[in-house]
């Protein structure tokens, strides 16, 4: 901000050479050092806070001309703000994420019926970038259930990512049978209960959520997913950055 050397090295002293004491057992100790920073209500705390702020201020400007922080637009477009600051508080004006269209692909592979089984996952948006990936073994089932564990497992997973700002979410599945099951009325059998009635719950609760059927060769990443699952009971896949 162009200040002197002479001025900054007063400063300098003022921040280290305060000293004070601490009341132990109500008595106070001997004197030390702060070596740097100022005591509670010096009056010179408010003047360098504000110096501060105002570099603060000035950065976000810049940014905000660089075209590195959007901030917001107000009236008809002729307010622009990045920032707002009072007394010794600082908000940044950050608009709201773009909201996306997505598609989780999901499959289920058990090595016999039943069998040793794995469910596996992959949510792209709508340029195919990878979002989340999981693969996993769930332990010993049959093919059908494996397949609802890995519709349920996406719906999971999807209402934890609080930070995706989604407008539509396609669950696909190349289970004709789960997708019909989930969708109609009936549970499967009893042991699918419980998942087939949370994931009916989410669809109903969940505006611009739909789980659809797609071919097997369609899904062939979420289907090696699966496979990988079944073959590692330790082994356990989790990746994303949402």
């Amino acid at each position: 901000m162009g200040f002197g050397m002479r001025w900054c090295n007063w400063i300098k002293w003022c921040i280290s050479s305060p000293s004070l004491s601490v009341l132990v057992n109500g008595g106070p100790t001997k004197q030390f050092s702060m070596d740097i920073g100022l005591r509670q209500g010096d009056p010179l705390s408010p003047f360098l806070f504000n110096i501060a702020v105002e570099v603060l201020s000035s950065m976000l400007d810049k940014a905000k001309h660089m075209d590195l922080l959007k901030g917001a637009v107000f009236g008809n477009g002729e307010v622009h703000i990045s920032h707002l600051q009072f007394a010794d508080d600082t908000r940044v004006v950050v608009p709201h994420p773009p909201f996306l269209d997505l598609s989780f692909y999901v499959d289920g592979s058990a090595r016999g019926n039943p069998g040793e089984a794995g469910i596996g996952g992959i949510l792209r948006d709508l340029r195919g970038r990878i979002l989340y990936l999981f693969s996993f073994y769930v332990g010993v089932l049959d093919a059908f259930s494996v397949e609802v564990m890995a519709i349920h497992r996406a719906c999971q997973l999807i209402s934890g990512k609080s930070s995706v700002a989604w407008r539509a979410i396609t669950i696909f599945s190349d289970s004709k049978s789960a997708v019909d099951c989930i969708l109609g009325s009936d549970f499967g059998n009893l042991q699918l209960v419980n998942f087939v009635y949370d994931i009916r719950q989410f669809l109903n609760s969940s505006d611009g959520f739909d789980i659809k059927f797609m071919s097997r060769s369609a899904n062939s990443s979420a289907d090696c997913l699966a496979k990988a699952g079944s073959l590692g009971r330790r082994d356990r896949l989790e990746w994303g950055n949402v």
